[in-house]
């Protein structure tokens, strides 16, 4: 009997003393020592005593700072009087039972210096290549005002003064990034977002372009990365453009005529893009439900009228317009840009227009199914946006209102499309080659 009891307690002690810590990897703080204060919080460069209490008592112990980094930690200037770095953080603080190093606790010092810095500066964010811009900064919390500057792309001096890079960096615009940093606590700093540009650009001026003989395009021009309405002088190589930057091409030039829009206040500044003027083009209506309708034009036996229409879908002035009106075994017609805003059982709707009219343009085009044409009112010279597609051969119209292209793509639209369709986009296209 007693044999048997001795080796239940062996096997007892066999199975106790195999359970360890049942883990891995760094040991867990020993939970009969803890540090005070606690928390721990400080100021830059301030000093506190600290205290190991294990057990439930005081002992010795042994202090040390584990954390790692470029920063430093601070340090022990005797036996638990710690003090802070100069910089604001987070840091780990050791207290280890001497030769017991399985006894330990560790605590985190906060440091923070309460101080808040701010840039400001006067003026836009926009500067064009090798501008200058003057940057100040306040330190609140501190009795030190002093910062150092630094700039991610271009230079700063220790004034504030901006000085940004002479040329495109991946991108003609770029944005550089100034940051001030407290002098009292260098982990206290704040940033600056400034966008460098080229001194002139004109929008959009690698999309490509065209135009027919006396149809016009407006251009614009940025100024350091801002569009703007002024500053900029335009010439064209051919046809004439205002002031504005609003080109109208002349009646007989083709081919590649160039747009450079100058600095007014600094002729040695300007930019450049290109309009490519065509006999003939197409022009795309895409519907958001019924899908795309593209039409051929036909400048040849109406010049005005197709030169109107490539106008106004190089400005977008179709975008957002609705399809007002289906009747059928007669026309489908949009271009009324009151449908934007207005619901399309306003009695208004179908009398809006771009703000001009047309001359009328007689020729012997005939009204046949899927023609285009232009609508107008009762006068003949009261033609502006408002365009219709023929559902049928329509030849009490032909004389009295103008034909001027037909239906080459989207056949299958025309019959679908219903009113309240929404025009989502119109684009000018070429003439694919045979």
């Amino acid at each position: 009997m007693r044999i048997r009891v001795l080796l239940v307690g062996l096997v007892a002690g066999l199975l106790f003393g195999c359970g360890g810590s049942g883990g891995s990897g760094s040991p867990a703080p020993y939970r009969g020592i803890s540090i005070t204060p606690s928390p721990i919080k400080l100021k830059p460069n301030e000093s506190i005593q600290l205290t190991a209490i294990v057990d439930g008592g005081k002992q010795a112990v042994v202090w040390s700072l584990p954390g790692v980094g470029p920063t430093s930690q601070g340090s022990f200037t005797e036996p638990g009087k710690y003090k802070a770095p100069a910089a604001s953080g987070n840091y780990t603080i050791r207290a280890e039972v001497a030769g017991e190093p399985s006894k330990f606790a560790q605590a985190t010092a906060q440091v923070d210096s309460g101080y808040v810095v701010n840039i400001t500066s006067s003026g836009s964010s926009n500067l064009p290549y090798s501008g200058t811009k003057t940057f100040s900064a306040t330190v609140t919390g501190s009795s030190s005002n002093e910062v150092t500057w630094s700039a991610t792309l271009g230079t700063i001096t220790a004034l504030g003064v901006y000085t940004a890079p002479s040329g495109a960096v991946g991108t003609a615009t770029f944005s550089d990034t100034i940051t001030a940093t407290s002098t009292a606590d260098p982990s206290k700093t704040q940033t600056f977002i400034v966008t460098v540009a080229p001194p002139i650009e004109i929008v959009d001026s690698t999309s490509a372009r065209y135009a027919l003989p006396q149809s016009r395009q407006t251009f614009q021009a940025k100024i350091a990365g801002v569009v703007v309405t002024s500053g900029v002088n335009w010439t064209a190589s051919s046809g004439t453009i205002s002031a504005a930057g609003v080109w109208t091409g002349d009646a007989s030039t083709l081919g590649t005529v160039n747009i450079t829009g100058t600095l007014a206040s600094d002729s040695t500044k300007s930019a450049s893009t290109q309009i490519n003027v065509q006999a003939n083009l197409n022009v795309r209506f895409r519907f958001s439900t019924a899908g795309d309708i593209v039409f051929a034009l036909r400048p040849d036996k109406a010049p005005r009228h197709c030169a109107n229409l490539v106008s106004l879908v190089n400005e977008r002035f179709y975008e957002g317009i609705k399809l007002h009106r289906r009747e059928e075994n007669f026309v489908v017609q949009w271009g009324c840009p009151l449908t934007k805003t207005l619901p399309l059982t306003d009695p208004n709707i179908g009398t809006g227009g771009p703000g001009y009219t047309i001359n009328f343009e007689p020729n012997d085009l005939k009204h046949l199914k899927y023609s285009l044409g232009m609508a107008r009112s009762s006068s003949l010279d009261s033609a502006g946006s408002q365009i219709y597609v023929c559902l049928d051969v329509l030849n009490s119209l032909d004389g009295n209102y103008i034909v001027f292209g037909d239906v080459i793509q989207g056949q299958s639209a025309v019959d679908a499309i219903a009113v309240g369709d929404t025009i989502t986009s119109a684009t000018v296209e070429l003439v694919p080659v045979p």
